[in-house]
């Protein structure tokens, strides 16, 4: 499947739920420190579709020494993603995100293409911290849990001797964590933190079972934006690390080392109303920060979201 058809569904999908009537009563492959899937206004539910291009640049060692990848090879994805959130009680929502990934991989004359789906998370989340009335310093809290289903391919499963087949982790997961979004006048603040637990998984690595236990995962951001002259434009800059721990192996196989990386991320965006908002982004993890052990990629994302009003 074409990155072309990936998109031309999504927005179909996306339009549809434009549909909906009312009623009354927000990694695999680069790890990345993006705001938690929450609704941060007052709505019933949102729908976001998202296309990125995201391409390796450069590689960290161990040491923290940066080596830049040549002209002659390229990792690149692009990915297209749903995301619907829905208000199930007071302060409670839930979310699904899914992904479709394409996968291309260049090394010398050799090229390696393929498109999978990648893995889907699921969030619950609870507004602990609510602002039913002005306050200018207290924002507002989520507590949230966020599980991840292995629903892509992950490096232990690819046949391709490129792995462009890599489209997920591997892993079950359950993170655990927490967002706060402030806003002041024309400024806003948010931040998040975030702990994730991977369970144990055999796989079988040339003839041999082997049990395979990943170390747990921490990711988190600061940031703020701005409207300028209380325009419908916001322009937005956050920062954040993401570490990756120690991967077990039984038998002989050493473990893996862990893994850091810090993300920068720039973000335009423009309410066309109430309810249609359009983002661009730009990741980079060159720019701020130790790295070991990882990839270093960058990254250009479009978002279109729809909200239904409470």
């Amino acid at each position: 499947m074409s990155w072309q058809l990936n998109f031309s569904l999504g927005l179909l999908v996306l339009l549809a739920s434009a549909l909906v009537p009312r009623a009354s009563a927000s990694s695999c492959c680069g790890g990345s420190t993006s705001f938690p899937a929450l609704m941060t206004t007052d709505s019933k539910a949102q729908f976001s579709m998202g296309l990125r291009d995201q391409w390796t640049v450069a590689d960290a060692a161990r040491d923290g020494q940066v080596r830049r990848r040549s002209s002659s090879s390229r990792d690149s994805i692009r990915a297209s993603s749903l995301t619907a959130v829905a208000q199930l009680a007071e302060g409670v929502q839930s979310a699904i995100q899914i992904p479709v990934l394409s996968r291309e991989v260049v090394a010398g004359e050799n090229p390696g293409w393929q498109t999978d789906l990648g893995d889907v998370s699921l969030l619950g989340s609870y507004e602990f911290l609510p602002e039913k009335t002005y306050s200018p310093w207290k924002p507002r809290g989520f507590a949230y849990l966020r599980g991840v289903v292995p629903s892509g391919q992950s490096v232990y499963e690819a046949q391709d001797p490129l792995l462009s087949s890599i489209s997920g982790q591997g892993f079950y997961s359950l993170g655990v964590g927490a967002a706060f979004v402030k806003i002041l006048g024309l400024w806003d603040l948010n931040g998040h933190a975030e702990w994730r637990t991977l369970w144990s998984r055999r796989y079988r690595l040339e003839g041999e079972s082997v049990l395979i236990s990943p170390g747990p995962q921490a990711s988190g951001s600061i940031g703020f934006g701005y409207s300028p002259n209380g325009t419908k434009v916001r322009l937005g800059l956050s920062l954040g690390p993401a570490v990756t721990g120690r991967v077990a192996f039984s038998g002989t196989r050493p473990d893996s080392e862990a893994r850091w990386v810090w993300d920068a991320t720039f973000s335009t965006s423009y309410l066309f109303t109430d309810e249609w908002m359009a983002a661009v982004t730009y990741r980079d993890q060159t720019l701020w920060g130790p790295a070991r052990n990882t990839p270093l990629v960058r990254e250009i994302g479009l978002l279109l979201q729809h909200r239904i009003s409470l």
